[in-house]
């Protein structure tokens, strides 16, 4: 599989995302090849190269993170195939769902990848405070001509990376319906270090959109 000599190996990137490309099977990629990639890269929109000097463990583990249950390696004419597998990679809060998810409606704009979010986990920044009385504060942004949005992340490593920046929050995992409760009509910013998705209350409504016959009393 992926060098673990220290040679470079060539992985596909989304380029929306800032993290490896996974496509509609969660399949991830990686060449030998940096010419095979850029040719990867032509047929595929917003994807691009980025060349990982690192153990097998470590690639397998990014494109895990990014939602990829397969990493296909190009080595010349050669492709192979390798499942991920969490207890395999190293230990960390992985979400591959919502990072599959996610990853997926960015490139393909199907609401399909919005109403399986339902069944996802969201890492929201919040403050708990005491005084006068316990409340729970959400942080949220501003965007250049919209109403303030609430701030909501795909895992911890991007929670991180906004969290280095502003300091004092702490996150909290919920669901698809605390999410929608949180957000309402104002919605959320996916994150703000990364993909920069706006997910509108409308999105929001998609997310939490009960299948046809669900709930119904069959009795």
């Amino acid at each position: 599989m992926v060098n673990t000599n220290g040679h470079e190996s060539h992985v596909i990137y989304s380029e929306i995302t800032k993290q490896p490309y996974i496509d509609e099977r969660r399949q991830a990629y990686v060449f030998s090849s940096g010419d095979a990639a850029e040719i990867f890269c032509k047929r595929v929109p917003r994807t691009c190269v980025k060349k990982a000097k690192c153990s097998v463990i470590d690639v397998m583990s990014e494109c895990y993170a990014a939602g990829a249950r397969t990493l296909i390696e190009h080595k010349g004419y050669k492709e192979t195939q390798q499942t991920l597998e969490e207890k395999a990679l190293r230990r960390r809060y992985y979400n591959p769902d919502l990072s599959a998810d996610t990853a997926r409606y960015i490139h393909t704009h199907k609401d399909d990848y919005l109403k399986i979010m339902r069944e996802c986990r969201f890492i929201v920044p919040v403050k708990i405070r005491n005084h006068p009385e316990v409340s729970v504060e959400y942080a949220t942004v501003i965007l250049q001509g919209l109403p303030y949005m609430y701030l909501v992340f795909t895992d911890l490593e991007e929670y991180g990376k906004w969290e280095k920046q502003v300091p004092g929050w702490h996150p909290l995992e919920v669901g698809s319906d605390g999410l929608q409760r949180i957000g309402r009509k104002h919605g959320f910013f996916l994150n703000p270090c990364g993909s920069k998705i706006i997910i509108s209350g409308k999105m929001l409504e998609t997310i939490n959109e009960e299948e046809e016959g669900e709930g119904e009393d069959t009795t």
